[in-house]
């Protein structure tokens, strides 16, 4: 099951983080059967003038929810709650072109028409398969829900459950099915005052022929009709064709509700409603919590960074339960297989790790032991993070888009809105860019860096990026706003532990702008110094690229070159002057040329290393040498020369600090003698 939990921006409720993900179930990834999208709005607020039209071409299922804490309230509709409305024209939930093998349910929503002229939520042709209305709140429409199609023979299921239907023009719910194999139903529901019309052809809940289904624990009152629940002109309930039955009550008033001026349609305690369905439950809204089961972290699309020995990571995980089933544990598994770690419960509320996971990308579960409750989270991967910063060039300044092709789920970003933002998330990694208005509106060399390390290495990428055009290194130093939002990407995105490498790019403007060495390099050297404190990662320098007739530029490339002396820099990326002489990359052969040349650096810089290793005893001479990896993976195989019991292994391929190991054949007879070391890459 694929879970999606969307937050909506602003406190006056911007919903395009919505209406985004509605309009994404109608395309790729393809819904398979069986498949669940959730979206959950966690925030208040009204979405106006917008139609959530159903999906075309899927066969999953499609559930839009509002969490229990911003649901509508029946018990206080006051409530901040989650608003669906418009003007008189629009249709709020229209499920008309979905296919007929999905199913869609709809909950905890106040959803609000002043039409006259079409409803609230429509379905038509028998789609989705299944349609589930929960927890909700109709206002207004021709009618509240209409149900419609004329084809037989087609299997389809309506359920509306514990909401209340009012102020509908028309009925307020109206099946005009004419379908043998379809069920429609109605439950712990209140359907008050609709009929505005006061239309002799019209109920408060209205069938026709053909229709299986039950009317059960309903209020149907003040609908203008002398009969509140109605079959229509055709036929009757119990006709030979179907069997509809009904549990009704017609005769109560609004003075059995608790509070029908203020609009709380709950049984009133000793009234009508009360204690009269079956098993002695109230008639009318049944309002038992759903059981919910919701994973706050990690998010879709988390990135953790492994430990670089290892190549494993731990994933924290944290969130909430609520609901009448109580688990006696919950316990999380990351991928398909294998067993699932026991978390810590606490008071409507989940924690813990799974540590020691291998580098990936996979699905996170979450369960209630034994079942009864699943929830999941996707596209969480275990891999390599970077930090990149500096000008524009790290913003994005190709002309095209350009696209990740690299396996699935294995390159993801951290950028940001602006330089002060804290509210950056990890995402999918593409361009463009960087979302800062006049900057990496475009292409950048970041997609086709991550084609080259996810192709050579196997292991997912995650860059931590914060970049902005025009700026000098005097605007990034301790203190200053770019800094600043430096020190706020590294916290945001999962903290200061677990950088393999920092990549800087950065120069053009101080050229431009006639910065001296002194302060050039002071200032380099500072925040290079500072990064490292902090995280423990060493920098890979980018040199500026070469403006023609510039002396400028070479000076500061030149300065560039000459902070390859520091200990904790531990290379320079000197090829990008060869293949443009200009300040950007522009022509998609421009920014594949910078990005293979910054890849090829990054290779070198962080994933290749050399060994000193020791062994005693060993006499002088060249011998046949192996250097493997813990996992036996075989990083060297050939001669080598010791002398005094020592050589050199220059270029492993594997990253510095990576504990190895090895064995020198030092005579003829390969059974014999093998001398054996270990040690650690520098």
């Amino acid at each position: 099951m694929a879970v999606e939990v969307v937050k909506t921006i602003g406190a006056s409720g911007d919903y395009s983080t919505i209406a985004s993900w509605w309009a994404a179930r109608n395309t790729a990834p393809a819904l398979n059967t069986g498949d669940t999208f959730i979206g959950e709005i966690i925030d208040t607020g009204t979405l106006a003038g917008y139609t959530f039209n159903g999906t075309t071409t899927r066969t999953g299922n499609c559930i839009l929810r509002a969490a229990n804490a911003v649901a509508y309230n029946f018990s206080n509709p006051s409530a901040a709650h989650v608003t669906i409305s418009s003007g008189a024209t629009t249709v709020k939930i229209d499920c008309s072109s979905m296919s007929v093998d999905s199913n869609l349910t709809i909950e905890g929503i106040e959803i609000i028409s002043t039409s006259t002229t079409v409803p609230c939520i429509t379905t038509t042709n028998y789609k989705p398969s299944f349609f589930h209305l929960k927890k909700s709140y109709v206002v207004g429409g021709m009618e509240g829900y209409l149900e419609n199609d004329n084809a037989a023979n087609r299997s389809s299921v309506t359920s509306i459950e514990n909401c209340v239907f009012t102020g509908s023009y028309r009925s307020g719910i109206l099946s005009k099915t004419a379908h043998t194999t379809g069920s429609f139903s109605t439950t712990s529901t209140v359907i008050v005052n609709c009929n505005t019309a006061a239309s002799i052809y019209s109920y408060g809940i209205q069938t026709f022929d053909g229709v299986n289904g039950v009317v059960s624990s309903v209020v149907s009152i003040g609908n203008t009709r002398a009969s509140d629940i109605g079959s229509g002109t055709t036929a009757s309930y119990g006709a030979a064709d179907n069997s509809f039955t009904t549990f009704a009550i017609t005769d109560a008033s609004l003075s059995d509700f608790t509070d029908s001026d203020n609009g709380i349609w709950t049984s009133l305690d000793g009234g009508k409603l009360y204690a009269q369905g079956s098993n002695g439950s109230n008639i009318g809204l049944n309002l038992v919590a759903n059981n919910v089961l919701l994973i706050t972290s990690p998010v879709v699309n988390e990135f953790v960074a492994r430990d670089l020995k290892t190549n494993t990571g731990t994933i924290a995980i944290a969130g909430t339960f609520s609901g009448p089933l109580t688990p006696s544990n919950i316990e999380a598994r990351w991928g398909e297989t294998g067993s699932y770690t026991t978390l810590t419960m606490g008071s409507g509320t989940f924690s813990g790790t799974i540590p020691d996971q291998p580098s990936g990308n996979n699905t996170l579960y979450v369960q209630y032991e034994g079942g009864g409750m699943t929830s999941s989270i996707e596209n969480v991967a275990i891999g390599a993070k970077f930090l990149v910063w500096g000008q524009s060039n790290f913003s994005g300044r190709a002309t095209s888009i350009q696209t990740y092709t690299a396996q699935s789920g294995y390159f993801k970003k951290y950028t940001s809105q602006d330089a002060n933002d804290t509210t950056a998330n990890w995402e999918k990694g593409s361009d463009p860019w960087d979302y800062e208005s006049g900057q990496g509106t475009n292409g950048s060399v970041f997609p086709e860096i991550a084609n080259r390390f996810v192709a050579a290495l196997g292991i997912p990428i995650g860059i931590v990026g914060i970049a902005h055009g025009s700026t000098q290194l005097s605007q990034w130093v301790s203190g200053q706003v770019y800094n600043n939002s430096i020190l706020n990407h590294i916290t945001n995105s999962g903290g200061a532990t677990g950088f393999e490498g920092i990549i800087s790019w950065i120069g053009e403007s101080d050229a431009s702008n006639g910065t001296d060495e002194s302060t050039f390099k002071a200032n380099y050297t500072a925040i290079i110094n500072q990064l490292e404190t902090l995280t423990g990662a060493k920098s890979l320098l980018v040199e500026i690229p070469a403006n023609v007739g510039t002396q400028d530029y070479d000076n500061v490339r030149q300065w560039i070159n000459d902070l390859n002396s520091l200990d904790n820099v531990v290379g320079i990326c000197t090829e990008v002057k060869d293949y443009y002489q200009k300040i950007h990359y522009e022509s998609n052969q421009e920014t594949n040329d910078a990005a293979a040349s910054i890849y090829r650096s990054l290779e070198l810089a962080f994933f290749t290393s050399d060994l000193v290793p020791t062994i005693s005893g060993i006499p002088d001479g060249t011998y046949t040498s192996t250097v493997l990896s813990t996992s036996s993976e075989v990083l060297y195989t050939g001669n080598a020369t010791w002398t005094s019991g020592t050589t050199t292994f220059v270029g492993l391929p594997t990253p510095k600090l990576s504990d190895v190991q090895g064995f020198v054949i030092d005579n003829k007879a390969i059974t014999e003698d093998a001398a054996y070391f270990n040690g650690s890459t520098t």
